[in-house]
């Protein structure tokens, strides 16, 4: 069937040899990736080129906008009030594309590692065993925190995940992304880390802009006397204008890769001011979820290649393929988001940095304590734009994580650091 393979060990059974016959291979990958992000970072650095890639996304938004059937609709939620889980369906035809994309990706590698002269047998061995491995690993079992829906409006959820005595932590998600890279695996879950009580605060497509988004973050939270936040980037902006135009109400604040000083907000900054945000929303009843995630790609186009390096390179690591598949399932596990709330937010939070200007709310008046935590490898939210946030709140502290954005919270090392941090901030009343 796949030669050198053990079914029982889920085919992670290899040759000594392999990993030597791929080094020349997976080297001249890293390097590839590394010149290829060097070049891509030096290339939209130039004003010009920034300028040229939005132009191209409006010019393509307004022939959409010509033909009115390809507009997005606005899909329905998942809706119940008792859930476990994810609430709604597993996305298994996700994980079947997805599954279907790398083992395809790994495919490729077979005659590049033979063409710099690999040992076909060993490296086919190796690189077939990997195909298998990703087959065969069963379906992550995502979002494993049982939840409770208590309140819903609009666009948003407010959902009840763990009991407990004390003041309730609310944790507010981002609205482009689903929520469980919070809750991604057992034992892999920022939640279920957290002191309870513990409630989660999340966002379907709805109707919306970002003035409707924050009364809806008011409302979903008007029936708490006191309440501690923490807002994962979006969200962690949403949790500051809520904490600082309610500070009676809020009596911690964590935020985490959150757009705060938007003059320190590297690319995304730069973007917004020159896309058409006019010309793309006029297109979209909702944004696409492709379209959405665009300018994260091309921060960094390469970063497919390097996955694949990592993947051959520690493939066999004992629960690796289980987070890889789930972190890649969350990646491509995107929704829409309301044309009216994309635009607002890239021109009030990005544009016009009116948070930090404080015409939006004045972070000054936070009271509480406040914790910022920012990924000191973060491409999409630099460290700078969130760590602003300990010079105007009078009571901050501010930590760095060893990770990128999302490896915060799907990496060991950063998601230790995360639940260390928090707890602690967290438990002591």
């Amino acid at each position: 069937m796949f030669p050198f393979m053990d079914l029982k060990n889920n085919g992670r059974s290899f040759s000594e040899d392999a990993m030597t016959d791929l080094s020349p291979l997976l080297d001249l990958m890293a390097g590839l990736e590394d010149a290829a992000a060097r070049a891509h970072e030096a290339a939209i650095k130039d004003p010009a080129t920034v300028k040229a890639n939005g132009a191209a996304f409006a010019a393509f938004a307004n022939i959409c906008a010509a033909f009115p059937e390809l507009k997005v609709r606005m899909g329905t939620p998942a809706d119940g009030t008792e859930v476990e889980g994810l609430g709604n369906e597993y996305p298994q035809a996700l994980l079947a594309a997805t599954r279907t994309g790398w083992i395809g990706a790994v495919a490729n590698l077979i005659p590049m590692a033979i063409g710099r002269g690999a040992n076909p047998m060993v490296v086919g061995a190796e690189l077939t065993a990997l195909q298998a491995a990703l087959a065969m690993e069963p379906a992550p079992p995502l979002a494993p925190s049982n939840r409770t829906k208590v309140w819903s409006k609009g666009c948003a959820r407010l959902w009840q995940v763990s009991e407990g005595e004390g003041t309730p932590t609310v944790v507010v998600a981002s609205f482009i992304n689903r929520y469980y890279l919070l809750d991604l695996l057992p034992g892999q879950s920022l939640i279920e880390a957290l002191p309870g009580p513990v409630y989660l605060l999340d966002w379907s497509v709805g109707t919306e802009d970002l003035d409707g988004v924050l009364e809806l973050l008011d409302e979903a939270l008007s029936g708490f006397e006191k309440v501690q936040l923490f807002g994962y980037s979006m969200g962690g902006t949403l949790a500051a204008v809520h904490a600082a135009r309610n500070p009676e109400q809020v009596s911690k604040l964590a935020v985490f890769g959150a757009p705060i000083d938007a003059s320190k907000g590297g690319h995304f900054k730069n973007w917004t001011e020159d896309a058409d945000l006019d010309a793309i929303t006029s297109a979209y009843t909702a944004v696409p979820a492709p379209w959405v995630h665009a300018p994260f790609w091309a921060l960094r186009p390469t970063v497919n290649l390097m996955k694949l390096t990592q993947l051959v390179r520690r493939w066999r690591q004992p629960g690796y393929l289980q987070r890889f598949l789930a972190v890649e399932l969350w990646n491509n596990d995107n929704v829409d988001v309301a044309s009216p709330l994309y635009k607002s937010w890239g021109e009030t939070i990005y544009a016009n940095n009116a948070l930090w200007e404080g015409e939006l709310a004045d972070l000054g008046a936070i009271e509480c304590p406040v914790l910022a935590l920012a990924a000191v490898a973060d491409g999409i939210v630099p460290a700078a734009a969130t760590l602003a946030l300990a010079d105007k709140a009078p009571n901050a502290t501010a930590v760095s994580v060893p990770s990128g954005h999302v490896g915060a919270l799907s990496g060991r090392k950063g998601l230790a650091t995360m639940t260390q941090n928090l707890s602690a901030f967290f438990g002591g009343e």
